[in-house]
């Protein structure tokens, strides 16, 4: 596929590609700017590891240098696909200063089908987050004012935008960011990996408020470089499907980001489409 595409639907809907696969438009999802605002490096030293066991969904078991130690796994999700007896993995000390712990690592990346798979699921906020901050989305650009973890309803969104310079804008834009590393057969990044009734909830939050007149807009981070669209995963959780179909037929803006492990963190690669429904067939 030539060109940069980004998985999204414009204010109201008008843009939306007519196709029952496909909800994309082909501009750049990215503004110019420095290269290093597009990366985040919160771990100041990974170490080479080897999985084992997965004890529970917060502490994994790792070999390290032939001497096993207990990890703290950043992402609660099932993972069964990635976390493999004997998979490649990339650990990290806790921070200095931090509180007391029973684990001693973070387990902050795996090996699969060849590439690094970030497992942080906070690690995509942060990168949103900066973003936003310094205007390299172009879905966002306009938009001056960037608050995290707003109240809305029943939840707390990721960020409220705004204070936009070009009028014609809504007022107020909420953001909610979504992490995904789950890929399936033919390279459709897949979210969730497991039913997520509180992900559902969010996608219903943003259509009410991109009905009551404000901007709305999920994003998902594919934290591993294979995926070359991310897709609702409509086996695992046919509730959430279902709703972000419902949410980009409402205008809520729907953009996916590529991104791959660099030493310490991850960077942007490129914006990916965004599947209407995951491809019959795809296995993970």
């Amino acid at each position: 596929m030539d060109g940069d595409w980004v998985g999204m639907v414009r204010y109201g809907g008008r843009d939306a590609v007519a196709s029952s696969e496909v909800a994309a438009v082909a501009e750049s999802a990215l503004t110019p700017g420095p290269a290093s605002e597009l990366r985040v490096r919160p771990y100041r030293q990974t170490i080479p590891a080897t999985f084992l066991t997965r004890p529970n969904r917060f502490v994994a078991m790792v070999s390290v240098s032939g001497k096993t130690f207990r990890c703290r796994v950043p992402d609660p999700g099932r993972l069964e696909e990635l976390l493999l007896p004997g998979t490649s993995a990339l650990v990290s000390p806790p921070p200095e200063g931090g509180a007391p712990r029973t684990t001693s690592f973070d387990l902050v990346a795996v090996k699969a089908a060849r590439v690094w798979v970030s497992l942080n699921t906070h690690l995509p906020n942060q990168l949103i987050r900066q973003l936003l901050e310094n205007r390299r989305l172009v879905a966002f650009a306009h938009y001056h004012g960037v608050r995290p973890e707003v109240a809305v309803g029943r939840s707390r969104l990721d960020f409220l935008l705004d204070s936009p310079d070009d009028l014609s804008l809504p007022e107020r834009c909420f953001v909610e960011v979504k992490s995904a590393n789950l890929v399936v057969e033919g390279g459709v990044a897949c979210f969730p990996d497991s039913p997520s009734e509180r992900a559902s909830r969010h996608l219903r939050e943003l259509i009410e408020l991109r009905q009551g007149g404000d901007a709305a807009a999920v994003v998902f981070v594919v934290q591993r470089p294979d995926a070359w669209a991310l897709a609702p995963n409509d086996p695992t959780d046919p509730l959430f499907a279902h709703t972000l179909r419902e949410a980009l037929d409402a205008g809520v803006v729907v953009l996916a980001l590529r991104t791959r492990w660099i030493p310490g963190g991850v960077v942007v690669e490129r914006s990916v489409p965004v599947l209407r429904s995951r491809p019959a067939g795809g296995n993970a």
